[in-house]
């Protein structure tokens, strides 16, 4: 079923508060009450949307990886954009990193990308004869997972290109 514009502006509006209470509050110090609040959306909007801190944190890294479905076709550039979003959501994402959610941010990047990898094994991209496909599939999403939490914990110092081609050195 797809969004209506009405419900997607309303979706945008409860992510942008999501990131502004993040950078402001740090992700543990604020809840799903603050958010209400400073969005001056209704309890029943936001609740009909997301139930709790988790799910918005889901709908935010989603967001970072739908531009890219949507415009990339090729799999390094497709990479290199996640990157780039990152890191332009990099404060944000450091906080989640130091928080509580970091394992479920690190969890919600590897759904993300795992049909990426699918996509890069299933072209034969980066493909090792002999080992089972979606063990390929698994092994490159955690090596990306790894490579992006490494990065955002050493405060994105190096341009995205350059961690995105480590990932390709590294996985080929």
């Amino acid at each position: 079923m797809a969004m209506d514009a009405r419900e997607k502006k309303t979706k945008a509006k409860i992510l942008k508060y999501f990131e502004s209470l993040c950078l402001e509050d740090g992700y543990d110090n604020f809840n799903m009450s603050d958010l209400i609040q400073k969005s001056d959306l209704s309890r029943s909007t936001v609740y009909s949307h997301f139930k709790k801190k988790e799910q918005i944190l889901a709908a935010y890294v989603n967001s970072l990886f739908s531009e890219r479905k949507e415009r990339e076709i090729d799999y390094h550039q497709m990479l290199l954009g996640v990157f780039e979003a990152c890191y332009l959501k990099a404060d944000v994402l450091r906080d989640i990193m130091n928080s509580s959610a970091k394992d479920f941010l690190l969890g919600d990047f590897k759904k993300q990308v795992n049909p990426i990898m699918d996509g890069i094994v299933t072209t034969r991209l980066i493909y090792k004869e002999g080992v089972p496909e979606k063990l390929q599939q698994l092994a490159l999403s955690e090596s990306f997972v790894a490579i992006l939490g490494h990065w955002l914990n050493m405060g994105c110092v190096a341009a995205p290109e350059t961690f995105a081609n480590y990932f390709f050195a590294i996985a080929k």
